[in-house]
């Protein structure tokens, strides 16, 4: 059930509303006469969506609006305004307002639009707010590994680098972000890594772990492994996502026992 604060001081209005919504089952109605009266409810912000008259004494709906925006972004507001105050829709709307509803005519036809309304705007900030949560997890996450996430878009640039480039490469993630992936390879690297990406963006790729070098901030070379996964048509993603490891000390073991063999055959060569 959805708990609507319904403001507006037309108290007949408020009965009308009221009755209607409720006798769906689907909402529970609150009534206030004032806009002044609803501030200082201290269950104000527990409701899922308010609605609210424009012309109010004291403190009008824009006013209103602000006022409920300023203490949470996330409460969906709708202005119950009358026809004919189209700079009100525009005020409303450039202050917050999920969606304005223009009172006049049948009340069927107008406390229906206005129930739709409210169940699209609860809709879509449940919506936003689930997203963010995502989004909160998602950076949580890629913030506590040691790897090294990117997300490169068409042109191979990066939209979003992952704070471990600061540790692994002395790039900060700000710096990084709007530059060319394939800038910072190792010439001799760049063709190979660039035919892997490019079949990365074919759906049917299964990329495998890529050996090549990164340039490190004081110019030194990396040795790095990376696997891509084409997100391209994943519209919260929209990229090719790069999760890069550290294997300069693999490598350095694979030179070291290379010219330790070296060595014997020398050795053995006498």
């Amino acid at each position: 059930m959805f708990r609507i604060l319904y403001v507006d001081d037309d108290p007949i209005l408020l009965t009308l509303a009221k009755n209607f919504m409720e006798k769906t089952g689907e909402y529970e109605v609150t009534t206030m006469t004032s806009a002044a009266e609803a501030l200082k409810s201290p269950e104000i912000l527990s409701y899922d969506v308010i609605v609210s008259d424009y012309e109010m004494p004291e403190i009008n709906g824009i006013a209103f609006l602000r006022a409920v925006k300023d203490t949470s972004q996330n409460l969906p507001f709708i202005i119950f305004t009358g026809r004919g105050r189209e700079e009100i829709v525009i005020k409303a709307i450039d202050n917050g307002a999920d969606f304005y509803v223009q009172k006049g005519g049948d009340p069927g036809p107008l406390f229906a639009e206005l129930m739709h309304k409210i169940k699209t705007a609860i809709e879509r900030r449940r919506a936003i707010n689930a997203l963010r949560k995502s989004e909160v997890r998602f950076r949580s996450i890629i913030q506590s590994l040691d790897e090294y996430i990117t997300i490169l878009n068409e042109k191979w640039e990066l939209v979003y680098s992952s704070p471990a480039s600061l540790k692994m490469f002395g790039y900060s993630p700000e710096y990084l972000v709007g530059k060319n992936a394939f800038d910072f390879m190792h010439p001799d690297d760049v063709e190979l890594v660039r035919m892997e990406a490019e079949e990365s963006l074919k759906k049917d790729h299964v990329s495998v772990p890529l050996p090549y070098r990164l340039r490190k901030a004081d110019g030194s070379y990396l040795y790095v492994e990376s696997k891509m996964a084409n997100l391209l048509d994943v519209p919260e993603v929209n990229g090719l996502v790069v999760t890069t490891r550290d294997i300069s000390e693999h490598k350095n073991i694979d030179n070291d026992i290379s010219l330790k063999d070296a060595q014997l055959v020398a050795i053995s060569s006498k």
